[in-house]
C-alpha cells in the first residue's frame, strides 16, 4: 500500500469513528419515540378502566429495566463522544450542549421516581385504586424523554450545516 493511498483511508476512517456515535444516537432516538409513544399508549389505556391489571404492571416493569439499561450508555456516549465533539467544532452549541447534560440528570431523578410507582405496583402496595402515581409519574417521564430527543435531534439536524 503506498503513502497515497494510506492518506485517503485515514480521513475516512476518522470521519466514520466520529459519525458513528452519532448514528448510533440516531438509531437510538428512533427506537425510543416508538417505544415511548407505546407506553404512553398502554398507561392511558389502562387508565381509563380505572387499574392497571397485573400484565400491564409487569410490562410497565420491564419499561423500567429497559430504560435503565439502556439510558446509561446512551448518556454517556452522548456526554463523553458526541457532545465534545460537538463543542470543539460548533462552539456556539455549547449551551444548549449543557442544558442537555442538565436534562439528562433531570431524567434519571424522574425514571428513578417512576420506578419507585412501578415496583409498589409489583410488591402489592397499594398505590391507590386507581394508579394515579404510577400514571402521573409515567406520563411526566415519556413527556421529558420525548422533549429531550426532540431538542437533541434539532441540534444533530442543526450541526452538519455548520
Amino acid at each position: 500500500m503506498n503513502a497515497a493511498s494510506v492518506r485517503g483511508l485515514v480521513p475516512d476512517e476518522t470521519e466514520a469513528l466520529l459519525w458513528a456515535p452519532w448514528r448510533m444516537l440516531e438509531t437510538d432516538h428512533q427506537s425510543f419515540m416508538t417505544e415511548l409513544r407505546d407506553l404512553e399508549g398502554m398507561l392511558k389505556k389502562h387508565r381509563t378502566n380505572g387499574c392497571y391489571p397485573a400484565p400491564v404492571i409487569n410490562r410497565l416493569g420491564r419499561f423500567v429495566r429497559h430504560f435503565e439499561s439502556h439510558m446509561s450508555s446512551h448518556f454517556k456516549a452522548e456526554e463523553t463522544a458526541v457532545f465534545p465533539y460537538l463543542r470543539r467544532h460548533a462552539p456556539r452549541l455549547s449551551e444548549s450542549l449543557l442544558f442537555l447534560i442538565a436534562e439528562h440528570r433531570i431524567i434519571q431523578r424522574a425514571l428513578t421516581d417512576w420506578k419507585r410507582s412501578v415496583n409498589k405496583s409489583i410488591t402489592g402496595a397499594k398505590p391507590n385504586a386507581t394508579g394515579t402515581p404510577l400514571f402521573l409519574k409515567g406520563l411526566e417521564l415519556v413527556r421529558l424523554l420525548r422533549l429531550h430527543v426532540e431538542r437533541e435531534n434539532r441540534i444533530m439536524r442543526q450541526f452538519p450545516s455548520q
